[in-house]
């Protein structure tokens, strides 16, 4: 319950007053990775190559393998090894 009330209740301004030790260091980690630039980097790089694989897969009408892509890692994974991304 404390960590439902933590989703809905916290932000980047803080926290409820009722959270425990445990999620007042969770916290903590969130608010760093939200601020480090290397983590907005690798994001960015993540999310530029995802678009790149559905744009090739699109171009060989391969839908089903972009769907499945988006809901199965492994099968990302496969994926970018297949295209080279």
């Amino acid at each position: 319950m404390d960590f439902l009330h933590y989703i809905t209740e916290s932000n980047e301004h803080g926290l409820p007053e009722e959270c425990d030790e445990r999620l007042r260091r969770l916290h903590e980690s969130i608010q760093e990775i939200k601020t480090s630039t290397s983590v907005e980097v690798e994001y960015m790089k993540m999310e530029e190559r995802l678009a790149n694989l559905l744009m090739k897969l699109s171009k060989q009408n391969r839908q089903e393998d972009s769907i499945k892509a988006l809901e199965d890692l492994e099968y990302r994974k496969k994926l970018y090894e297949e295209f080279g991304v």
